[in-house]
């Protein structure tokens, strides 16, 4: 290095000239420029994602318009609407009522009550909605809505309900009435107990 006063070569670590005695002054380098920074703009992924989304609509609009009538698209709607007339052609659960009494007792359902698993019961109680028969009991009440409440001797939980009486025909049952009727099963539950409901009622007799 050299000594910027009489130019003589000194040490490069040196304060002080040893020739003239002049304070060596270093020049400090400048600190490196940093990079350009380079503009990022999103307007090309902006425009790639517009694109994208137009080619998926297009292609979602192609199949939407050709592919129901491709063969195997017409082969499955026509088997599900045969499926469906067929389903519509099929007879209806509950039957068709009948005014002959069934020789079906109380206690018949009660033994069903005590016997089939839940998946047996259903069908066999729906057998049984519109059924008419031929019961005698005896009355435990009669509510105000004309509801009478039979006693058929078939244990502490199991109930028999009696509607669509008469106001003459409720008002004239008491308590301990044994009465012979006919009437259809309007239903038959099975929660927490048997409950039998039955509807349009014909007394046959009473004592």
């Amino acid at each position: 290095m050299q000594c910027q006063n009489c130019h003589r070569d000194i040490p490069d670590d040196a304060v002080l000239c040893p020739y003239c005695g002049q304070t060596v002054s270093r020049a400090v380098s400048p600190p490196p420029s940093a990079p350009p920074v380079r503009k990022r703009t999103g307007i090309w992924v902006v425009i790639i994602a517009i694109l994208a989304i137009g080619v998926v609509c297009i292609v979602c609009l192609l199949c939407a318009a050709f592919g129901s009538t491709t063969p195997s698209y017409k082969a499955t709607s026509t088997a599900q609407a045969a499926a469906r007339q067929t389903e519509a052609a099929l007879p209806t659960i509950t039957p068709i009522p009948t005014d002959t009494p069934s020789p079906i007792t109380y206690a018949d359902i009660q033994h069903n009550f005590d016997t089939l698993t839940d998946i047996q019961w259903k069908p066999y109680e729906e057998d049984l909605r519109g059924t008419r028969v031929h019961w005698v009991a005896e009355v435990e009440e009669v509510r105000g809505d004309l509801t009478t409440f039979l006693d058929l001797g078939q244990g502490l939980f199991s109930r028999c309900y009696l509607d669509g009486l008469s106001q003459e025909e409720a008002a004239s049952l008491d308590k301990g009435d044994v009465i012979e009727f006919e009437a259809r099963i309007r239903k038959v539950e099975r929660i927490l107990g048997l409950s039998v409901y039955l509807y349009e009622p014909v007394i046959v007799s009473r004592r």
